[in-house]
């Protein structure tokens, strides 16, 4: 991976990272802010809904008028919005903070993405994609690493943290090359790459399956937290270890998933990887003891490596000429699924309990891997033209 990929894979890394950090510090928000669960798990929720919803322009918008430039503007309000929450007095502007912080990653993930696929020839894309959705994978799970590790000593200090890293990445990009070259601006309106966008039956497929994915695997995180704490007794530190395990094996693993994505087929490694997913998600509730569910989230994250690999590569393959467009659909319709997870999750774990959880993100997984596999025909529709 040349520098300026291993760039804008820190810029992919760096928001599910940042809007995860919450989850490990969901008990001690809590108490901070003198609210309940519910309202406190919100704060992932606010941080997706605008994240999903500008995903809808944000590519298009790269398409239309300049990657480079649309990514520098996300990346200075997502830093804007962390800096707000470091310094939040109330849970409301809290909260306010984490509404800016997904309104700016918008206009980050699908624009890395699209210039990932601008970069990089067919013959080699699935394997770099591999990398791209690991990079997703482990900010995910390290996010909550960090949040547990400085909330013992103080939770602001996360955010100041972050805020470090936005900066960092941004004097880094300024100084760069990335994005100065390729993608070159489309002249058809922002509404009409949309409209071909959407009625494509590989993207849309693509991004269902992709929503029911990160649906199966947030709902999980955010219900883990309060398990781990009072049916294992575990800490906010041992907590993110846990959740940490997952990206570890999605960093070992990502250039094997990339490097069969490129040989049997996108969609048949999504469909596989997906499906050793449900699996893993239905033996968590065996677990006894934290070693035991850290070798299960160690593995967890090793399938799911898959089952992005080839859902990421085909996002950006679909349509060449609006790949900006195309992954900026795919990124919202999946992170609709991360959003709306947080509140539905809750509201079974305090219902039904954890094993319901578990079982409602199995079925979810298994869900994404069967649309995963009828990505099969559209894929060699692809490969034939």
């Amino acid at each position: 991976m040349n520098k300026q990929i291993f760039l804008l894979a820190f810029f992919i890394f760096l928001g599910p990272f940042c809007g995860n950090a919450v989850l490990s510090m969901l008990h001690r928000l809590t108490l901070e802010f003198r609210t309940d669960m519910v309202v406190m798990s919100l704060s992932v929720t606010f941080f997706m809904v605008p994240f999903a919803v500008l995903q809808l322009v944000s590519g298009a918008l790269s398409d239309r008028w300049n990657r480079r430039k649309t990514l520098i503007a996300g990346l200075l309000v997502f830093t804007a919005g962390q800096l707000m929450s470091a310094l939040a007095p109330s849970v409301h502007f809290f909260l306010t903070g984490r509404v800016i912080q997904g309104l700016g990653f918008a206009f980050v993930n699908p624009v890395a993405l699209a210039m990932v696929g601008d970069m990089v020839p067919a013959s080699s894309r699935g394997r770099l994609m591999g990398w791209m959705g690991s990079m997703n994978t482990l900010g995910i799970a390290t996010g909550p690493l960090l949040g547990g590790v400085l909330a013992e000593t103080n939770w602001r200090l996360a955010f100041f943290v972050l805020v470090f890293m936005g900066v960092l990445g941004l004097t880094i990009f300024f100084g760069s090359k990335v994005g100065k070259s390729g993608g070159k601006p489309q002249r058809s309106p922002i509404g009409n790459l949309m409209k071909e966008a959407a009625g494509n039956r590989g993207v849309l497929i693509a991004s269902f399956s992709g929503f029911l994915t990160f649906f199966s695997y947030i709902a999980l995180l955010t219900s883990l937290s309060p398990y781990l704490a009072t049916s294992l007794r575990l800490s906010d530190s041992q907590i993110g270890m846990i959740i940490s395990c997952a990206g570890l094996a999605g960093i070992l693993l990502s250039p094997f998933a990339g490097w069969t994505a490129d040989r049997i087929g996108r969609a048949s490694t999504s469909a596989l990887g997906l499906s050793a997913v449900a699996l893993v998600l239905i033996t968590l509730e065996m677990a006894t003891t934290w070693i035991a569910m850290a070798a299960l989230f160690f593995v967890l994250g090793g399938v799911m490596a898959f089952g992005w690999a080839g859902l990421v590569t085909l996002s950006v393959e679909f349509l060449p000429r609006a790949r900006g467009t195309s992954t900026s659909i795919f990124n919202a319709v999946r992170f609709f699924g991360y959003a709306l997870a947080p509140q539905l999750s809750s509201l079974v774990f305090i219902r039904e309990g954890m094993k319901a959880v578990f079982l409602s993100a199995a079925a979810a997984a298994f869900a994404a891997a069967l649309l995963a596999a009828a990505l099969r025909k559209p894929e060699s529709a692809l490969r034939e033209k």
